[in-house]
């Protein structure tokens, strides 16, 4: 799920830009605002949590009762989800600061609340 969450955000984002004619730094806002973008503002990075989240989930049958396993399995999670916590923070302000006062872009950050977690601030 966290996968399939990531590559079609990615692929949304891309066909949006490409279709705009958006170039690499540009100013314009052009979304997109729709799809996995109605969810959070960043889902790709959701994405990507989720599926290490998954992959926690799965292979912690594995793990038995060694705590050393548990710790490093447990550190890897909470590892992946501050890298993504953070760098969804930096292109949030990025975002703002190239984006911030165009009608587009303010209207849908109001309309979006959560950032890399659905509907959570």
């Amino acid at each position: 799920l966290g996968l399939s969450i990531e590559a079609l955000s990615d692929a949304h984002k891309y066909m949006v830009k490409k279709s705009n004619n958006s170039e690499y730094g540009s100013t314009t806002f052009v979304g997109p605002t729709s799809g996995t973008f109605l969810l959070c503002r960043h889902p790709s990075y959701f994405g990507e949590v989720l599926f290490w989240l998954g992959i926690f989930v799965g292979g912690a049958v594995t793990l038995g009762q060694s705590a050393a396993a548990w710790i490093c399995s447990i550190l890897g999670l909470v590892g992946i989800s501050f890298v993504m916590t953070s760098a969804s923070k930096r292109l949030d302000k990025k975002q703002l600061d190239n984006y911030g006062g165009q009608e587009k872009y303010d209207t849908y950050r109001g309309r979006v609340r959560g950032r890399i977690v659905p509907f959570v601030d």
